[in-house]
């Protein structure tokens, strides 16, 4: 009997698995895959949210425990989905062009010389990207102090701790002689800080997030880690517009009556984050707006703010014209188009300094333009803003 029954269990497994190959190209299975991590509710029970996604799926079942709601397929469990109830979050939206500075976390190795026809430190293994955190176990401030320290050690070897895609290593580099002034030299060309301009995105209990993307190195496209590093408002001065093949850019100058507004704390992939300085208001949403999920994100007419001229936010038109339904983040969230005649005729669309540039549906704040499509500058990705806020508060 026993036997019998692990027969009828091995086949109704086959079947199952027959089944589900046969339905794996097919509507249900392309909604299945597309089901989040995560799903949220209006105060409603998660047995409904349940019962809502089980009549969308069709034959695909879904079963509620504990707030997690498993879903089935031909009776055979294929996701498990977490219920959260939805909150209110509100906050207050910029727009407003900032100056960023960063100073890294050690000394980034943007280049490696030549010395007398070679370079020592690539020799002993050191790579452009490297971030140097310490010689002879002492941290550099900067470049100018790598610089002395070096001197100082003259044609003596020297241990250099790097970090590497987040592995620390330990190189040992002697020292060449330049002949051509007598000193000693390892062949590094190194990075301390960066600078540029980038927009706000929102600010939540005195906490910022903007850019929607990482500073990296100009050189190297390595995301620099933060030591410290300031925002503060800007006036843009002028514009260099997009087209076709070419991003343009935000040129600014810092407000005569404003001086640091925040505190830079983090930096990756989805933005900066830190702490505002000060009440940050929006002369446009007086009271700020709710923060949207992704899954509220649709395709369709939306606003962008941002500053493209003297020191004050704007609301331009756009339509957002792509959606990629996520449940983990990805800068690349939505496609927007600018269609506000006033920005086309000012920008030609999406500059450099306009990342971070808030976009608002329905009322609550969707997300922020992240890249500019140089061959259509109309164009742009966008990171949805619920991802910048689990990075602010994470």
């Amino acid at each position: 009997m026993k036997r019998v029954f692990k027969t009828l269990k091995f086949l109704v497994g086959i079947t199952a698995c027959v089944l589900m190959c046969m339905f794996y190209g097919g509507e249900e299975m392309t909604l299945l895959r597309r089901l989040p991590d995560t799903i949220y509710t209006d105060g409603g029970s998660p047995e409904e949210a349940a019962n809502v996604i089980g009549d969308t799926l069709g034959s695909v079942g879904a079963a509620v425990q504990d707030d997690v709601m498993t879903v089935r397929m031909f009776g055979l469990p294929v996701k498990t989905v977490n219920i959260r109830e939805r909150q209110e979050i509100t906050v207050m939206p910029g727009g407003n062009a900032l100056a960023i500075s960063i100073e890294a976390d050690g000394v980034l190795v943007v280049g490696l010389g030549d010395v007398n026809g070679s370079s020592p430190a690539y020799e002993a293994g050191i790579r452009a990207g490297d971030i140097i955190t310490a010689v002879n176990g002492k941290k550099p401030k900067n470049s100018d102090e790598l610089t002395r320290m070096f001197a100082e050690c003259g044609e003596e070897t020297v241990t250099i701790t790097v970090k590497r895609k987040g592995r620390i290593l330990k190189y040992d580099v002697t020292p060449a002689m330049d002949a051509n002034d007598g000193r000693y030299r390892l062949g590094i060309w190194a990075r301390d800080d960066t600078a540029g301009i980038g927009t706000l995105t929102f600010v939540a209990d005195s906490r910022f997030c903007a850019l929607g993307h990482s500073i990296a190195d100009v050189d190297t496209g390595v995301t620099i880690e933060v030591d410290s590093g300031d925002i503060a408002f800007v006036d843009i001065i002028s514009i260099s517009r997009s087209q076709k093949g070419s991003a343009g850019e935000l040129i600014g100058r810092l407000l005569k009556d404003r001086d640091r507004c925040g505190a830079i704390e983090k930096n990756n992939d989805y933005g900066i984050y830190g702490t505002m300085e000060g009440e940050f208001l929006n002369d446009i949403y007086d009271d700020g707006v709710l923060l949207a999920y992704p899954e509220e994100a649709h395709v369709g007419k939306a606003t962008l703010l941002a500053t493209v001229e003297g020191g004050e936010v704007r609301a331009y038109e756009c339509s957002i014209i792509k959606v990629f339904p996520q449940s983990e983040k990805d800068v690349k969230s939505m496609v927007v188009e600018v269609t506000d005649d006033a920005l086309l005729d000012l920008a030609g669309g999406i500059v450099q300094g306009m990342s971070g540039s808030p976009i608002i549906q329905d009322g609550k704040l969707i997300g922020a333009v992240t890249h500019v499509f140089v061959n259509d500058p109309t164009k742009g990705y966008c990171l949805y803003a619920w991802w910048m806020y689990d990075e602010m508060n994470g």
